[in-house]
């Protein structure tokens, strides 16, 4: 696995459209939990924090999304 980085301005290519298109159809129910992945309460989900404050100061002037492909 690696990462891709995404920057404002940036084309997206042919595949990476077609993957983003393909995320449309999912649905909650398509996604398969289990004791490794459990669903989370939105409890837990409000928990989370942003991480890296200090680089995005530094990298404001271009935006990251990080995106997992697994």
């Amino acid at each position: 696995m690696g990462r891709v980085y995404i920057y404002e301005g940036m084309g997206l290519t042919p595949e990476q459209i077609q993957r983003l298109d393909a995320l449309d159809g999912i649905k909650d129910e398509d996604i398969v939990y289990d004791e490794d992945s459990p669903k989370l309460t939105k409890e837990q989900l409000e928990k989370f924090k942003r991480v890296r404050r200090g680089k995005e100061a530094i990298m404001s002037k271009y935006p990251q999304y990080d995106f997992r492909v697994s």
